[in-house]
């Protein structure tokens, strides 16, 4: 256990600076299944499930966004993570009329090279460490609700500990053109693991979400708004409080009781997102998740932690995506997604 307890150590000391307020973390493993699937998922604050038109990343939000909108369109996304962090996916929707509209995906995150050691410091060779996640799916129409499901194959590794695991995904989508309106719901990550990363036969838990979400298209204004809650299942207890927290007094030495903070327990439920098309061809999106900010902010500056932006640019069956995603005033992280469209018709 010495080697992988300094690995994990160094990794947790890098990509979480020991100056950021309280999180929740550390209660699941492959964590790495909330990363933004794509550059125009990140900036709409790293989630969205209401939005239905032809992206195929969408799926993996919301396995009811594969519609015939979809059809043949496959995307590629790459980021390069903090820590040098390399994360990427792709993304395939196909539909058959008589059926509905099946997809497939692969997401991976790879963690580069590790220089091992035992307890003592001693050189044990180098070794690596990667995630992949295996999605194939279908969703179908039932008047204006799209019902939709992914399973996903979850495979990850730590030099020579390896640890395999299935989950299902399952959405529901409801769109009405009439208002420019759609309201989602998924249950993601519903699942756990085949075999742990140890020779133990506990079996630990996956990050299983409930979320809600709706996209509202204003009608003299080609902007969407997006608003969707996430861990609903956690309501109310994504706020860590630290026991061991000094006291504070006042001038007259009595004791300063903690803020209730009711209203930021329920602000970390809400992710915000705005997507604005200048024609058909040129986008601009921007998002915020409160829950980020909170987490990631140091104790004395926000900066723009938790803040997302970007845009695209759509070239006749080629669509070209960037976002800028803010996790820390120290650094943020930039995404790449293209999406090409396999059918003659132009999306």
């Amino acid at each position: 256990m010495g080697i992988f307890g300094v690995r994990i150590g160094i990794y947790l000391t890098i990509c979480l600076p020991a100056f950021v307020w309280g999180q929740i973390g550390g209660q699941h493993v492959y964590d790495f299944l909330r990363y933004p699937a794509s550059a125009r998922i990140g900036t709409l604050g790293g989630v969205n499930i209401s939005t239905l038109d032809a992206d195929p990343a969408m799926i993996f939000c919301n396995p009811a966004s594969s519609n015939p909108r979809s059809h043949k369109q496959l995307g590629f996304t790459f980021s390069n993570q903090l820590a040098d962090i390399r994360y990427g996916s792709t993304a395939y929707s196909q539909n058959v009329r008589s059926a509905g509209n099946f997809h497939a995906g692969v997401q991976f995150a790879n963690y580069g090279n590790f220089r091992g050691a035992d307890e003592l410091n001693y050189p044990t060779g180098n070794f690596q460490a990667a995630n992949y996640v295996f999605t194939a799916g279908f969703s179908r129409r039932f008047d204006k609700v799209r019902i939709g499901g992914s399973f996903n194959l979850i495979t990850s590794y730590i030099s020579t500990a390896h640890s395999t695991g299935l989950s299902l995904d399952m959405g529901a989508l409801y769109a009405d053109t009439l208002h420019r309106r759609n309201i989602g719901v998924t249950l993601r990550n519903f699942g756990g693991q085949i075999n742990s990363y140890s020779d133990s036969d506990l079996k630990e838990k996956i990050p299983f979400e409930i979320q809600a979400g709706v996209t509202q298209g204003l009608e003299h204004l080609p902007l969407k708004l997006s608003l969707t809650f996430v861990h609903l299942n956690r309501f109310m207890q994504l706020l860590y409080v630290d026991p061991n927290a000094p006291i504070e007094y006042d001038l007259s030495g009595q004791e300063i009781p903690q803020k209730k903070r009711t209203f930021d327990k329920f602000a970390r439920h809400l992710v915000i997102g705005a997507e604005f098309n200048f024609g058909k061809y040129v986008f601009f999106r921007t998002g915020y998740s409160h829950q980020r900010r909170q987490e990631l902010k140091t104790l004395d500056h926000g900066g723009l932690a938790g803040f997302g932006v970007g845009g695209g640019i759509r070239i006749s069956r080629i669509s070209f995506d960037y976002g800028f995603n803010n996790y820390h005033k120290a650094s943020g992280v930039h995404q790449f997604s293209v999406s090409i469209s396999l059918s003659p018709k132009s999306r």
